[in-house]
């Protein structure tokens, strides 16, 4: 069963920075820029600039950044706010108290964790699904441009 904990947990670990990635993407596609790669608007940075600066972002940073981007609704927005908090337990309090020193009473008896680990699991996929497919749509509108 530790096995079990451990695949989950790093599975989730790894959706979250799949996301992560995904975020920067979508901020990236979705910034308008001129045939000069500069930004579209008030900052008129350098594509390059740009992606360097987002790539120093946590992914609570890109949230904020895309709620101003007209490509992800209020309620991918709230949505995504719940990725952080979650990865960070996964990735603090299961692997230091749980997993590591052995105490999934903290948590309740292993299979409520294990349950709460998959089902953990299946909405960071079913964000990252989300994701994807808006970044596809962001790379055909970009086709047509």
């Amino acid at each position: 069963m530790r096995q079990d904990f451990l695949l989950l947990a790093g599975s989730i670990i790894h959706l979250s920075q799949l996301i992560e990635h995904n975020m920067r993407v979508i901020i990236f596609l979705d910034t308008r820029l001129d045939q000069k790669g500069r930004r579209l608007g008030k900052d008129e940075a350098s594509a390059d600039e740009l992606f360097a600066s987002i790539q120093k972002c946590t992914l609570g940073d890109l949230v904020d950044i895309a709620k101003d981007f007209d490509v992800l609704s209020d309620a991918d927005i709230k949505y995504l706010r719940t990725v952080t908090p979650k990865r960070n337990k996964i990735a603090h309090s299961f692997f230091k108290d749980a997993y590591l020193n052995n105490r999934f009473e903290q948590y309740g008896e292993e299979q409520k964790m294990h349950r709460e680990l998959q089902e953990i699991e299946a909405e960071f996929n079913g964000i990252q699904n989300s994701l994807i497919k808006i970044i596809e749509n962001l790379e055909r509108q970009g086709a047509r441009k």
